[in-house]
Order: structure tokens, then C-alpha cells, then sequence
């Protein structure tokens, strides 16, 4: 008997047992393990090499936040001008009280669409990778219309998840009574005008811009540059410090955020795209400006 014979044959079927191991293997592996094969997943076949990475990502980030504050300055100015047509300022303190006071909401809405048109001239920059619904690219898709209905309720649950957990936190820790809160607080505290503008942006506004970038633009560029787990961890961390001027004044109100961008995160990566983190965010959104609106309606405050 010819031991190479069987030695050579041994092997053959070895590497034919091994390689249809590997393609059963990779069947099943999900595909956030695949990152240096992202080009077989990819879906806008665009030419050349792909520009939705980290810092095309963090570029359109800067872009979007710097919409934001030259906005917020021109919107300052403008009601700094009303201010003085108007009643006058006679000192400093009146110029600050004007800001934050009446100022407020024409300031935070000026912020608001500022960073939203900014988001809209950014993501030129990626728009190869805008429709790509791989896990590397920004998913700017509907998606099932069943998933984004769940999603609303799904979103609405996580509210009043939060609504709940904060209560016993309240009765558990000492939380100064009435205290300031974040420009968004203290507008959601206002009558007329400024709860009116936070309605508006928390549902019209935020959902669609804050969804579009963080689990769209940035999630897609940060997974391709520097892995999924990464790139989930780093675009979950930067929106949640993007809500830190608010939380910070109510520590458990970081529990709230981090459990809707974590929602938002899994439906964008589970259903391939943005709509149902839209959707997910809207509808948390929804919940808690009807419980504000509620609580001002029966005069308890927020």
C-alpha cells in the first residue's frame, strides 16, 4: 500500500472538510465580525474607495455642531436687537435675563435648524454611502412600515420605562425641588411660545436630524474605521455628551438617553435602516411631551 497515496488523500479530504466548514462557518457568523470583508456587504456599489469612514464621520459631526452654534449666535443677536428696540438694556443683568428668559426659544429653534441645514450640506460628503444598508454605511432608508409602528410604541415604552425608574430614584436620592434644568428644561417650563418650540423640534426636528447622524452618518463610519463594537460604544458616547447640557442638572435623565440611543443603536442594525430609529426616538419623544404638556395642563409642573 502506498502511504503517500493515503497520506495525499488523508489530506484532500481534510482541506475538503475544512473548507465547507468554513463556508458553513460563515453562514452563520453575523456579519459585525466581518469588517475587513465590508466591501462584499456594501449595497451603493459605488466606485472607487468608500467615503463613509470615521473621519468623514467626525467631519460631518463638526459640521453639524458648527451649524448649530453659528446659528444660535445669529439667533442671540437677533434678540439681543428686539431687546434693545424694544424695553431697552440698561445693564448686564437684563441682557442675560433676556437671553435665557424670552430669548430662549427663538435662540434654541435658530440652533435647531441651523444644525439640521448643516447636516443636510455635510452629508454631501458621504452621499455614496447615504442608501448603503450594510452596517458600514449610513442606512438612510425607510425601512418596513411593521417596524417603524412597533418602533413608536417601542419608543413610548422606553419613556415611561424611564418615567418610572426616575420616580423611585426621586423618592430614593435628594433632588432640589424646582431646580434650573438645561435650556431645554427651562423652555419646556415656559407657557405659550416656548413649550410650543420644544414640542415642535423634540418631535419634528431631533428625531430626524440626532437619528440621521448619530445612528446613521457616524455609526456607519466609526464600524468601518474602527470595528462595530467600537463604533457603537464611540457614536453612542458622543450622543449621549451631545445631551449632557440637560442631564447634567438631573443625573438619572442619562439613564433615559443612554437606553434610547441603545434602543435606537439595535433597530438600526437589526433592521438595516434609519427609519426605525427614527421611529423609536419619536415615539419616546411623543411620551414624554405629553406627559410636559399633561403635567402643565393640571398645573403639577414637569
Amino acid at each position: 500500500m502506498d502511504t503517500n497515496n493515503i497520506v495525499g488523500g488523508m489530506e484532500s479530504e481534510v482541506s475538503r472538510v475544512s473548507v465547507r466548514a468554513s463556508e458553513q462557518a460563515y453562514k452563520i457568523i453575523p456579519e459585525t465580525l466581518k469588517k475587513a470583508e465590508y466591501q462584499t456587504v456594501t449595497n451603493n456599489n459605488a466606485p472607487g474607495k468608500p467615503v463613509l469612514r470615521a473621519s468623514t464621520a467626525i467631519l460631518v459631526l463638526i459640521i453639524f455642531l458648527a451649524g448649530q452654534l453659528i446659528a444660535s449666535i445669529i439667533g442671540s443677536i437677533f434678540v439681543i436687537i428686539k431687546q434693545i428696540a424694544g424695553n431697552g438694556i440698561t445693564n448686564q443683568e437684563d441682557l442675560f435675563q433676556g437671553l435665557t428668559l424670552g430669548g430662549m426659544p427663538v435662540i434654541v429653534f435658530a440652533s435647531a435648524i441651523g444644525g439640521a441645514v448643516a447636516l443636510a450640506a455635510g452629508a454631501n460628503l458621504v452621499r455614496k454611502s447615504l442608501q448603503d444598508n450594510s452596517l458600514f454605511g449610513a442606512a438612510w432608508q425607510t425601512g418596513k412600515p411593521k417596524a417603524i409602528i412597533t418602533s413608536v410604541f417601542l419608543g413610548a415604552g422606553a419613556a415611561l420605562m424611564y418615567m418610572v425608574i426616575s420616580s423611585l430614584l426621586i423618592n430614593l436620592f435628594s433632588f432640589e425641588a424646582g431646580q434650573k434644568g438645561g435650556p431645554l428644561t427651562q423652555m419646556a417650563a415656559q407657557p405659550g411660545f416656548g413649550l410650543a418650540t420644544i414640542i415642535f423640534l423634540a418631535l419634528f426636528i431631533a428625531p430626524f436630524a440626532e437619528e440621521f447622524l448619530f445612528r446613521g452618518i457616524l455609526l456607519g463610519g466609526l464600524n468601518r474605521s474602527f470595528g462595530i463594537w467600537w463604533g457603537i460604544i464611540i457614536s453612542n458616547l458622543l450622543f449621549i455628551i451631545l445631551h449632557f447640557t440637560e442631564a447634567i442638572y438631573f443625573w438619572p435623565a442619562f439613564l433615559g438617553i443612554g437606553l434610547l440611543s441603545a434602543m435606537a443603536t439595535w433597530l438600526r442594525l437589526t433592521q438595516k435602516a434609519i427609519g426605525p430609529a427614527v421611529a423609536v426616538h419619536f415615539g419616546y419623544n411623543l411620551l414624554m411631551m405629553g406627559l410636559t404638556v399633561i403635567a402643565k395642563a393640571d398645573g403639577s409642573g414637569v
